[in-house]
């Protein structure tokens, strides 16, 4: 009968939506979560794809389905809030507000952490569909993409999602840079600071405080690497030895203080409160900055605490491919090799107390990590050329590269000669 036959067809459609949903749960849903933990806070635009599939006449099919997208994201956001909500209750009830676990939550909480999913008005643009078989949605998602970058439309906040350079007018200035480092970055991947700003004045361009506004300008669009007084000092990630600044990171054998490395991870995940580090180590952090034209840095803490401009990574590849030689799963490994490897390369033994640290990680000095850097032509060719190309040189690209990732906390410094507790 039709009503028979109305009954079966709900049902059908119910167990469609059903099967929808936990399509979206996996598979959707599963990427929001990959993005919200290694980027908080990000803008989340999704975009269905193979509107191909539906015919012209059948727009409301894939409308529906789209809407329902919609509705599953925004469900699964909102109950993830009123799970954090009310797990601050608990603490809260019970005098606990301000335990360590309740100060994340609440930072969970903030705006700038939460997922910014981003959805048009109900109707056809609420999802954005694309077809790339008849390359159909693509002018409507430029668009889309512009408007919500440049800040003209709001996707329902109160505010612009992106409030930086993007549709900003650039300054000459900036410009100029900018042509400079690509003129440069043919002949270096890093080039120390000195001789880059002799190059920028001999192209006209003389005022350092601008000089030094464009390259972080160009280290924000992802032009190059410049790490210049951009951060807060961190002194409990750069424990500084104090008794002798005329140490430096290669020196004798006898040195008691190496470095632990640490790969923070410290992705704000709301199904976690504790956060997952893995540890390397490095030599003695002791070493001497002179004074130079370009500032007024004398000492490693003053370096880490004001930043590091003492070269500028016109290559950002470069940088990535110097850090991944250290942090690897192989080190080990990698390190008995190119010792084999490279005969020729003055080293220095362990200590007795380096091998029986007995630490659940891998530890590296700092000689280890230039011979592994010195290991890879890619990274020493160009180091040799910076060095070649320099004026009054103050600390080598690889000692440097030492403190800048004890900067970021990368390289932990730990200190071998404390007796242990067991």
């Amino acid at each position: 009968s039709d009503s028979d036959d109305d009954f079966i067809s709900e049902e059908e459609a119910r167990r469609a939506d059903r099967a929808l949903e936990r399509d979206i749960d996996e598979k959707v849903q599963f990427w929001v979560d990959c993005i919200q933990s290694s980027a908080p806070g990000a803008a989340i635009l999704p975009v269905a794809s193979f509107d191909d599939l539906f015919a012209e006449n059948d727009h409301q099919e894939a409308k529906r389905r789209c809407d329902i997208l919609k509705q599953r994201l925004l469900k699964h956001e909102a109950r993830r809030i009123q799970g954090i909500k009310d797990r601050l209750k608990e603490y809260v009830e019970q005098n606990r507000a301000n335990d360590e676990a309740a100060l994340r939550l609440r930072k969970l909480l903030g705006s700038y952490t939460r997922p910014k999913l981003i959805f048009g008005n109900e109707g056809e643009d609420s999802v954005v569909r694309v077809s790339g078989t008849k390359y159909t949605g693509f002018a409507e998602l430029t668009e889309r993409i512009n408007n919500i970058a440049t800040g003209r439309d709001k996707a329902n906040f109160r505010y612009p999602i992106f409030r930086g350079h993007v549709g900003a007018r650039i300054p000459r200035m900036r410009l100029e840079v900018r042509e400079a480092v690509r003129r440069m970055r043919d002949r270096f991947k890093v080039v120390e600071w000195g001789y880059f700003i002799n190059e920028l004045r001999n192209s006209g361009l003389t005022s350092v405080e601008d000089i030094s506004d464009a390259l972080h300008f160009l280290t924000n669009i992802g032009e190059l690497s410049y790490f210049g007084g951009v951060l807060p000092g961190r002194p409990e990630q750069s424990r500084i030895n104090p008794r002798d600044e005329s140490n430096s990171f290669t020196n004798t054998a006898e040195r008691s203080r190496s470095s632990a490395s640490k790969e923070d991870i410290s992705a704000l995940s709301e199904d976690e409160d504790d956060d997952e580090n893995a540890h390397l180590s490095i030599d003695d952090t002791s070493i001497t900055i002179p004074t130079t034209e370009d500032g007024s840095i004398s000492t490693l803490g003053e370096a880490l605490s004001g930043g590091l401009s003492q070269f500028v990574f016109l290559n950002p590849r470069w940088l990535v491919a110097a850090v991944a030689c250290i942090l690897r799963h192989d080190l080990d490994r990698e390190i008995q090799e190119t010792r084999r490897s490279m005969r020729g390369y003055h080293r220095m033994d362990r200590s007795d107390s380096f091998y029986e640290a007995n630490m659940n990680c891998p530890v590296i000095t700092a000689d280890d990590a230039c011979m592994l850097w010195q290991a890879k032509k890619f990274t020493k060719k160009a180091a040799e050329r910076a060095v070649e190309y320099s004026n009054n040189i103050s600390v080598k690209p690889f000692e440097f590269l030492q403190l800048l990732l004890i900067r970021f906390g990368v390289f932990v410094p730990i200190d071998l000669g404390i007796e242990k507790a067991f």
